[in-house]
């Protein structure tokens, strides 16, 4: 029999399902209520009161809900964001921070001083806190003996793909039906059939890009979260990625290490896990394995996360910088 919540378990949990479309009130609730009774069980409780409720809801909810739970919570600090728009002197002494995801990763398969790391920085700003962190761990890893690059999405041309078929579907319909007129794409040049790569003349700077994740040893993909989305330049560039690959059929060899790198206004580094772990997925799906993630937060305030040089305002936190630094010589030595 379901543990009976308290009343202000109760109201608990219907603020927490508010902040849900109507449509999915239900199976959230269903979630929410599983975890909340098992956490009562594992606590040798007799009802849910609100503290398991929400902690509960913690587990089922994505981490972009952090800032909600923390106000319910009595917890929010909404002065730490307002000190930032104060004046120059406040917006410089405010906390940023950066975190670096833990994990022992293994070693690769080649050392460093053989190792290409590939970076793309999907940020519009050169001198960012994306690409501030993202140049230190390239400085790490060529530290450690790598070469590096930086690839800035923004100033590439990466047209849009048109195709709405899949290769492998197209083929196994032409085997069946031998007169089939439905065209593949009019830009994928000597597809005929699986044996035959092709190319693509969309006419853009993909095929040269992709060589060069081919070549790479490893690659870095860095961004800023806005709004609880990623840029969406990245999004356009993976999925542009995905199909040149798809159509193309080109190899990138064995699985490579990537290493993940973002950064965001509020000052919380689980806020927008969610979006980093859609993005690692998503690089999984193209035969890179993330197993380095740097995050940094706080990044807000009167200057847009620079400072009045336009420069990064997170290099004047260098132990946080440190650990992109870090993050770049064990992406290409496996040494945590």
């Amino acid at each position: 029999m379901p543990l009976k919540l308290t009343t202000d378990a109760e109201q608990a949990l219907a603020t927490v399902l508010s902040w849900s479309s109507p449509i999915i009130f239900a199976r959230r609730r269903e979630k929410i209520l599983r975890m909340a009774g098992l956490l009562a069980l594992e606590k040798g409780a007799t009802e849910i009161d609100r503290a398991t409720l929400l902690e509960a809801a913690k587990f089922v909810m994505h981490p972009g809900h952090a800032p909600l739970f923390k106000k319910i919570e009595a917890q929010a600090d909404t002065s730490a964001v307002k000190q930032t728009y104060l004046d120059l002197e406040s917006y410089y002494a405010a906390t940023r921070i950066a975190k670096r995801w833990d994990y022992q990763a293994p070693p690769p398969e080649k050392p460093a001083r053989e190792m290409k790391v590939l970076a793309f920085n999907a940020s519009p700003r050169r001198g960012g806190n994306t690409a501030a962190l993202i140049n230190e761990a390239l400085r790490g890893a060529a530290d450690a003996g790598a070469s590096t690059e930086t690839i800035y999405l923004p100033e590439i041309s990466l047209k849009h793909c048109n195709s709405t078929l899949i290769q492998r579907d197209f083929f196994a319909a032409k085997k069946q039906l031998p007169g089939l007129s439905l065209p593949y794409c009019e830009h994928a040049q000597g597809c005929e059939d699986e044996t035959h790569k092709g190319k693509c003349d969309l006419g853009d700077d993909m095929p040269a890009v992709y060589a060069k994740i081919a070549a790479a040893d490893a690659v870095v993909v860095g961004f800023p979260i806005y709004n609880g989305w990623e840029a969406a330049i990245l999004s356009h560039f993976l999925e542009r990625w995905d199909r040149y690959r798809s159509c193309t059929q080109a190899s990138m060899g064995p699985k490579k290490p990537g290493m993940v790198v973002s950064t965001w206004g509020y000052l919380d580094t689980e806020t927008n896990d969610h979006v980093i772990e859609n993005v690692i997925i998503k690089l999984n799906y193209r035969n890179v394995g993330v197993v380095e993630v740097v995050v940094a937060c706080g990044v807000v305030g009167m200057l847009s996360g620079l400072d009045a040089g336009g420069q990064a305002i997170i290099r004047r936190f260098p132990n946080e910088v440190a650990k992109a630094y870090a993050a770049g010589q064990t992406l290409v030595t496996g040494k945590r």
